[in-house]
């Protein structure tokens, strides 16, 4: 699995960026209900984990493709 933060969320889908600014486009459809909990203004910093679907893409960001990624969890250990 993949790993990185949510950087911004609309009304349909997130957007994920990891540790080398590479963007993922995740869907509600995709995302985990505990994520979904806590997409709210101010965004905090929420670590998650995901898969990614490298044949499929939502634009480009920084001239690098914007994959979508699924199965988008929480990335936290109690």
């Amino acid at each position: 699995m993949f790993t990185g933060y949510v950087k911004s969320f609309g009304k349909m889908a997130i957007t994920i960026e990891d540790e080398n600014k590479k963007q993922y486009y995740a869907p509600f459809s995709d995302i985990h209900k505990y994520v979904l909990e806590q997409l709210i203004e101010p965004l905090p910093k929420l670590p998650v984990k995901f898969n990614v679907n490298t044949h499929k893409t939502a634009g480009y960001a920084n001239n690098v493709p914007r994959y979508y990624a699924f199965d988008v969890q929480l990335d936290l250990e109690f």
